[in-house]
């Protein structure tokens, strides 16, 4: 019988990330990763002009997974890096770019109308600039 296998499950089920080979493997990747030119990404776009601080990135699944977390959930671990990081540095700001596979971004907004702030643009997964 053969079975197909996910990412996940090879990666986490079965012991193999905690066996610690993946991570002598981490500078071929880095290697192969950084062995060709990626395009700038542009991460001020959409945002007001003013220094920003650390960029973040965040992936809100909606649409190809049936493991989702609760939107919620992102809404809190963004408070609390925002908090973290202006605590840090109060006069350059965090900016974070949300990217989303969701089948309409708009429905995002509606469900977390907490993303809708001035540090924060949702990109959908077919106009993302980064």
């Amino acid at each position: 019988v053969e079975q197909m296998d996910n990412g996940w499950d090879r990666m986490y089920c079965h012991g193999y990330m905690e066996s610690g080979h993946f991570y002598t493997l981490v500078p071929t990747l880095h290697a192969a990763y950084f062995s060709s030119p990626k395009p700038d990404p542009k991460w001020t776009e959409g945002f007001s002009e003013q220094t920003w601080g650390p960029k973040v990135a965040v992936h809100i699944r909606q649409g190809d997974s049936a493991y989702q977390l609760k939107v919620g959930w992102y809404v809190a671990q963004i408070d609390k890096l925002r908090q973290r990081f202006q605590s840090q540095d109060p006069s350059h700001p965090p900016l974070f770019r949300v990217q989303t596979d969701a089948a309409d971004p708009n429905k995002l907004l509606q469900i977390a109308p907490e993303l809708k702030t001035s540090d924060i643009v949702v990109d959908d997964s077919k106009s993302s600039p980064l």
